[in-house]
């Protein structure tokens, strides 16, 4: 396993992510309100990392 800094050609697979494990965890709240754009509003200054398989 690789575990590196988050580059910016992993964003929209980590937005994607983060938008269905929203979905299927916080199931009370309106599901309609949430977008992709969520991950980068809830991640500003944050340091990003990614594991992927070696």
């Amino acid at each position: 396993m690789n575990i590196r800094e988050a580059h910016e050609g992993d964003y929209p697979e980590l937005r994607k992510l983060y938008l269905e494990s929203r979905h299927n965890t916080f199931v009370w709240d309106n599901i309609i309100e949430m977008t992709l754009e969520d991950f980068d509003k809830h991640t500003e200054d944050e340091f990003i990392i990614v594991a992927e398989e070696a």
